[in-house]
C-alpha cells in the first residue's frame, strides 16, 4: 500500500479516501495476480487506539466485501510503536484480525525493525524463539505470510521507526543470524527495506544476508 493512506484516521474524509486506495490496490494487486497486499495500521490521530482499532476493522471489512472474489489478502503490518500508531503490539493484531474474521483474505507481515523498536527482542537466538512463540502463541504463524527485514537505528522498545542496514543496528548479525536459522521462518518470503547510502545500498545489503545464510 502507498504510505499516505490511514486505515485508523478519525477524519472520516480522509478515512473514506483512505479505505477506497486500499480497495484500487487490491484490484489492482488482483489483475497483476499479486496474492498479498501490505497495509499499515495507520495512526489515530490523538483519538484511542480502541477507535482506530475500530476504523482499522471496519475499513478491512469493506475493502473485502468491495473486492469480493479476489484472491488477494490484506497483510496487516505491525507498527514500530511511535505516538498515536496502531498494532505495534500482537495483541492489537490479534484483536483486529478475529473481528475482520477472514482467515483467507487477512494476514500478517511482520516487520523486525517495527517489532524491535515496539518492545520485542530479536538480538540472539534465545530471544529470537522467544518473540516467535509469543507471535505463534498470540496470532499463530499460519497467519504470517511475510517477513521485512530491516535493521533497526533505535534501541530496543524505544518506538523508534528508523531502518539500518543488516547487522550495523541494535539487532545485530546475530539476530539476523537467528531468524534466518530459524526452520518454521525458512519458506517465507523475505523483503529487505533498508537505507541506501554512502555505507550501503540494496546489493551490498543483500549480499551480507548471503554471507549471513551461508554461516548457518
Amino acid at each position: 500500500m502507498p504510505y499516505m493512506p490511514n486505515l485508523s484516521s478519525p477524519d472520516e474524509k480522509f478515512y473514506s479516501d483512505s479505505v477506497m486506495v486500499l480497495v484500487r490496490e487490491i484490484e489492482r494487486a488482483s489483475k497483476l495476480g499479486v496474492t498479498n497486499l501490505v497495509a499499515h495500521f495507520g495512526s489515530h490521530m490523538g483519538s484511542s487506539i480502541e477507535e482506530g482499532h475500530s476504523k482499522i476493522i471496519s475499513g478491512c471489512r469493506r475493502a473485502i466485501s468491495l473486492t469480493e472474489g479476489a484472491k488477494v489478502r490484506i497483510l496487516l503490518e505491525n507498527s514500530a510503536g511511535v505516538k498515536n500508531s496502531v498494532g505495534s503490539k500482537f495483541e492489537y493484531i490479534r484483536t483486529v484480525l478475529d473481528q475482520i474474521n477472514d482467515r483467507n483474505r487477512m494476514g500478517v507481515c511482520l516487520d523486525t525493525c517495527h517489532a524491535f523498536a515496539s518492545g520485542y527482542d530479536l538480538r540472539n537466538e534465545e530471544a529470537f524463539k522467544k518473540t516467535i512463540r509469543e507471535f505463534d502463541e498470540i496470532i499463530g504463524l499460519d497467519k504470517l505470510f511475510l517477513i521485512h527485514v530491516n535493521d533497526s537505528m533505535g534501541e530496543l522498545g524505544r518506538g523508534i521507526d528508523r531502518h539500518e542496514h543488516i547487522g550495523l543496528g541494535k539487532i545485530g548479525d546475530k539476530g539476523f543470524r537467528s531468524l534466518f536459522a530459524l526452520q518454521v521462518l525458512r519458506d517465507l518470503p523475505l523483503v529487505l527495506e533498508t537505507p541506501i547510502d554512502n555505507r550501503r545500498g540494496d546489493k551490498e545489503n543483500l549480499a551480507h544476508v548471503k554471507k549471513l545464510l551461508a554461516a548457518i
